[in-house]
């Protein structure tokens, strides 16, 4: 009872505190600077421009920032697991936390798993994964991640077992790349897309057909994926690839028992990670080790 109100009450003392501060009731952040996160990347040396705005370098793209939050009751002593989340646009580290209540859902969902948030572009329209789009990136940064933790005494192992990767809106092509050639694909046991399928839909279908991974994908009618989606669907079927569609209502649908689902929700687009707690529900469905 004691936590659940402390995550009620928790978009109140966020508004006078530190993110580092309002989550000790639900465990504990850090963040790390590290250098082999995605940004600064030569690419965006000179910023970005969208449609008739520019989004200077300075601001948007020199943060090497990565969000980490390891859940109350956390055991080091267990094999180490990470839940890497990407970003979509014009977002920053505390802002999805916060609005998407990352921290609380995995919190809620049970599961022994550290949390971890890399900064993308910040507060920018742009789904350029910088340093995580190249060869073998992604295993360089959770291998940092790992040493990261083990150094400050948080986990008993730098060696990550298991990752699920999970993103949302713009997320999606920082994801395909890591799927395809980020160097740990035979460590990423789940992948969680919330209306995220926009393209790079040949990286995503080459993981599905190539791993025996996890998949799940909500998506929604206002966000734009609906049609990539359908056709993400009808390509696995043109692949004799297995998969099970249906209503977020639907309570049949048992996302334990699945490898690939689709879940079409009549919700908005900012509103399919949270709302119904989402992102709990799918990690609680998986099969990340429990706290116990």
């Amino acid at each position: 009872m004691r936590v659940l109100t402390l995550l009620l009450m928790l978009p109140i003392l966020l508004q006078s505190q530190t993110l580092e501060e309002g989550l000790k009731p639900l465990g504990t952040f850090i963040r790390l600077q590290l250098r082999t996160a995605p940004f600064p990347h030569p690419a965006r040396d000179t910023g970005h421009v969208y449609g008739t705005k520019r989004f200077p370098a300075e601001l948007h793209y020199r943060d090497s920032s990565v969000g980490v939050f390891l859940p109350r009751g956390f055991r080091p002593d267990k094999p180490l697991d990470l839940v890497v989340h990407i970003h979509g646009w014009s977002a920053n580290i505390d802002s999805v936390i916060v609005k998407f209540r990352l921290a609380e859902q995995l919190s809620q969902s049970g599961k022994n798993a550290v949390l971890v948030v890399p900064q993308g572009p910040k507060n920018a329209p742009d789904s350029f994964g910088g340093r995580l789009e190249g060869q073998d990136a992604f295993r360089s940064f959770v291998a940092d991640v790992g040493e990261a933790l083990y150094s400050r005494k948080l986990v008993g192992s730098p060696t990550v077992r298991t990752i699920v990767l999970s993103g949302h809106s713009g997320a999606y092509r920082m994801m395909s790349f890591i799927l395809l050639r980020g160097g740990v694909t035979d460590r990423i046991s789940e992948v969680y897309t919330f209306d995220a399928l926009y393209g790079q839909l040949e990286k995503f279908g080459h993981w599905l057909a190539n791993s025996r991974g996890r998949f799940v994908a909500i998506y929604c009618d206002s966000g734009g994926t609906k049609s990539t989606t359908e056709s993400l669907m009808e390509d696995l079927r043109g692949w004799n690839l297995p998969f099970t569609a249906g209503e977020e209502s639907d309570s049949s649908l048992d996302l334990k028992e699945e490898r690939v689902t689709f879940i079409h929700s009549e919700l908005e687009h900012n509103e399919v990670i949270a709302v119904r707690n989402q992102f709990q529900r799918f990690l609680s469905t998986g099969a990340l080790d429990d706290k116990k």
